[in-house]
């Protein structure tokens, strides 16, 4: 089913459309407290320790993420029908949920002085892989909301290509936080890379949470009452 389908089912009930726009704004603000303490880290307060509380807030803004979606999106798809696009997007998001775990693990792991900056890169390699992972979920979520932007046909489309390029960010971010934490982990400035890496995957989540917010309380606010 395309998503502009999906969509008008979607449009027929008002309790679908508000599991998709209910509990986005958590896991933005923890992203947003990861990319703060990153910010700090790279301004020389306490670089090591910052790093790796930042790698551990991150790590649970990203399993914030993964269960809002997984709870609140598959539990729409399965109100229609779609068990197809249920079990697409349960595991996209249980790769970030993994991988948020394991970076908490080791997140904590360097905050006790094991193998601090070693474990803050692979947690930054981690991260980035799961973002990549996630990108045809948040896609096809990105793509069902921007298609309720306008019943003009044209601007539809042009919403939907105009929204399509929050994936692309997304794509972009995880493989620039892959490729960080990779040369931090091979000893190339191993803390300023991967408080690098922590700061522009945290400051997307953040970005990307309010901008789905806003775009979904759009189409809240157009669904019929």
């Amino acid at each position: 089913m395309e998503p502009s389908q999906v969509l008008d089912k979607v449009l027929e009930e008002r309790k679908p459309i508000r599991a998709i726009t209910r509990g986005t704004a958590v896991e933005g603000v923890v992203g947003l407290g990861a990319a703060v303490l990153a910010i700090m880290g790279l301004a020389g307060v306490y670089g090591s320790e910052l790093l790796a509380a930042a790698v551990v807030v991150l790590g649970a803004a990203m399993v914030i993420e993964a269960r809002v979606v997984i709870r609140r999106f598959s539990e729409v798809m399965r109100q229609l029908g779609e068990l197809q696009g249920a079990r697409t997007t349960a595991g996209g998001m249980s790769i970030e949920a993994l991988a948020g775990i394991a970076g908490v693990t080791m997140g904590l792991l360097a905050l006790m002085g094991l193998n601090a900056l070693t474990l803050c890169a692979v947690s930054v390699i981690v991260y980035g892989a799961a973002a990549l992972f996630s990108v045809s979920t948040m896609s096809m979520i990105n793509s069902i909301v921007a298609s309720g932007a306008s019943r003009n046909p044209l601007a539809r489309g042009v919403a939907v290509s105009m929204y399509a390029a929050s994936s692309d960010i997304r794509v972009l971010v995880g493989m620039g936080a892959l490729t960080l934490g990779i040369l931090a982990a091979i000893g190339i400035q191993p803390a300023t890379l991967a408080l690098s890496g922590v700061l522009a995957l945290g400051g997307a989540l953040f970005l990307e949470t309010f901008a789905f917010s806003e775009k979904s309380g759009d189409l809240f606010r157009q669904a019929p009452r």
